[in-house]
Order: structure tokens, then C-alpha cells, then sequence
């Protein structure tokens, strides 16, 4: 009997026209195992980037860019507050630390006023 062998190609080609790697081609560092992971590629800068699957199989619909933000612009600076404090707190990591009031944050969606936290 012959075994059945498959030739998988060493690169990727990124499909998604979002991804700034778009149509390049990456060296695959490792291959998703399951159908819900990812490859490990080498980025032309020599950085180990995680890519998912669906960025490699990309075919949907065409992508339309607005000229204006589907959420208003208060909500958007009040996420990008919230997302620099996040990123300043300090990791929960093993410590025992508490959640700083920036991890705790809630923002109130100014078209239908109601908050979430």
C-alpha cells in the first residue's frame, strides 16, 4: 500500500485587505491543531505574529468603509480613556492585587442611556 501524503506549503498568504500584512506571504512557524486556533507565522520583521485561520481563508463580502463612526464620538474617546487606563494598571498576573477602578470602568451608551459595566 501507498501512503497518502499531503505537501503543505511552508508560507501563508494573508487574505484579509484589513490586515496590514495583506497578500504577503509568511513563513508558518507552526499550524493550528485544532479548527479553532491559529498559525504562528514569521512576520517580515522577523516577529512570531498569531494569526487566526479565517484571516488565511478570507472571502466574504467586499468591505465598505464609512466616511463617518457607526458609534458616536464621545463613546469612542470615553473607550479610548478606558483602554489607556487598562493598559497603564498594573497586571492581576498570580498577585493578589484587586482590580483597579480602570478595570472596573462602565460607560454609559449616550443614544439609548443606559450603562453597562
Amino acid at each position: 500500500t501507498t501512503a497518502l501524503r499531503t505537501t503543505m506549503s511552508p508560507y501563508i498568504e494573508i487574505q484579509y485587505p484589513l490586515h496590514p500584512h495583506y497578500l504577503k506571504k509568511l513563513k508558518v512557524i507552526s499550524r493550528p491543531r485544532k479548527t479553532s486556533s491559529g498559525y504562528v507565522v514569521e512576520a517580515p520583521d522577523g516577529r512570531h505574529l498569531a494569526v487566526p485561520q479565517w484571516i488565511v481563508h478570507y472571502s466574504s463580502q467586499p468591505i465598505t468603509l464609512l466616511s463617518f463612526p457607526l458609534l458616536p464620538i464621545p463613546t469612542l474617546k470615553h473607550l479610548s480613556r478606558t483602554l489607556a487606563a487598562v493598559r497603564s494598571a498594573p497586571t492581576l498576573g498570580n498577585s493578589n492585587q484587586e482590580p483597579t477602578n480602570a478595570t472596573r470602568t462602565s460607560f454609559r451608551d449616550t443614544d439609548t442611556g443606559t450603562s453597562t459595566q
